[in-house]
């Protein structure tokens, strides 16, 4: 039986009294990876964001690994949550006065209070293998990288201290698309690899068609659709077909 891990249930959000999500309900199992589509704008990273507990929200409950996650939970009860979590932002988030080495050692250190040098040093050169790069880039540092490298050290960090839930926004933004297509299959596979539960936030059908067990389709801050794979390929779904088509349905708002 596929485990829940992530619940999303009734959550709504608002900036300064502008609904931008409106009553979200969201699951993700045990295993798979689940791609939120939309537009820019429409709430997709919000949602990451109150998954991955760095966004309060009024209503609604989060439930991760069987804790229940309301309004007014004390921080101090969401950051152990947190720490089994991996998180890859949209612009990376690297550290550019640290080493490679030491963005990616980072997560060891917080989450999992590792703090032999040569442990860190063993798990960082095992995961840049994960990823496909070369050892000699762990002495290198963010601004030294290409933009494919900087998202995969991006995803190494992420990994290194063995998530349960790998949460990715825009992992393939500004990048050209021969290498989009690598970080896709590269997500795909560790994802697999690992066996995580994974939430890709994107707006690039492509993608989400490439890596995605499940697709959930946003706009407005809302959730219109959400089904496998191959039921969107045959859906009759206005929201579906216009999103496909790379029309905005009508009714789409600029939501953060």
């Amino acid at each position: 039986m596929v485990d829940l891990v992530i619940a999303l249930r009734d959550v709504s959000v608002s900036f300064d009294r502008n609904r931008v999500l409106h009553n979200v309900n969201l699951k993700m199992q045990k295993g798979e990876t689940t791609c939120l589509l939309g537009t820019s704008g429409c709430g997709k990273t919000t949602t990451l964001r109150v998954i991955a507990g760095l966004q309060k929200f009024e209503s609604g409950s989060v439930n991760i690994f069987g804790k229940e996650i309301l309004p007014q939970t004390p921080e101090k009860f969401i950051v152990p949550l947190r720490k089994r979590l991996g998180v890859v932002f949209q612009n990376g988030a690297l550290f550019d006065s640290m080493t490679v080495e030491q963005n990616i050692g980072f997560p060891l250190q917080y989450c999992k209070g590792v703090t032999n040098e040569e442990q860190v040093k063993e798990a960082v050169l095992e995961i840049l293998q994960h990823v496909e790069l070369n050892k000699d880039v762990s002495n290198m540092y963010p601004g030294e990288l290409s933009g494919g490298m900087r998202k995969r050290v991006a995803i190494a960090r992420a990994l290194v201290h063995e998530p349960e839930v790998l949460l990715l926004d825009e992992p393939t933004t500004g990048l050209d698309p021969v290498t989009a297509r690598h970080i896709d299959a590269l997500i795909y596979e560790l994802t697999h690899k690992f066996k995580v539960a994974a939430l890709v936030v994107t707006h690039d059908l492509v993608s989400a068609l490439g890596i995605g067990d499940s697709l959930v389709l946003m706009e407005s801050g809302k959730i219109v659709w959400k089904g496998s794979k191959e039921a969107w390929i045959s859906s009759r779904n206005r929201s579906v077909r216009f999103f496909a088509s790379g029309l905005v349905s009508i009714g789409e708002a600029n939501v953060p």
